[in-house]
């Protein structure tokens, strides 16, 4: 396979970079990982106990509220009319949230066509 050597403009450095890649994939992964451990260990203690103080407030906070205000309704519903064809789609959902990001839900789905 003929590869050819252009490094005077970006996408030659591009390209050889991505050879480089491929070449030493293994150990550039190693390295990421290695660095992303040493990343992780440099966070001071106060800092890990404010943070543990704030998902503590939020878990209370998310504790305090009432199961029928965790729970959020949606859904879709759609229509299509032609000359010889129509269908509709009624899709409802109910959502209960778990956490202020997390929500787990579930429905179902009618689609009539003719």
């Amino acid at each position: 396979m003929f590869l050819p050597k252009v490094y005077n403009s970006f996408f030659g450095i591009l390209f050889s970079t991505l050879l480089f890649m491929q070449k030493h994939f293994f150990r550039i992964l190693i390295l990421v990982c290695l660095f992303h451990q040493q990343v992780l260990a440099q966070r001071k203690m106060k800092q890990m106990d404010s943070d543990k103080q704030a998902q503590k407030d939020e878990m209370s906070k998310q504790e305090s509220i009432s199961w029928k205000d965790k729970i959020s309704f949606g859904g879709n519903l759609g229509a299509s009319f032609g000359s010889d064809f129509a269908s509709v789609l009624l899709q409802p959902l109910v959502f209960y949230r778990i956490t202020e990001k997390t929500m787990v839900g579930g429905g179902f789905t009618y689609i009539y066509w003719s």
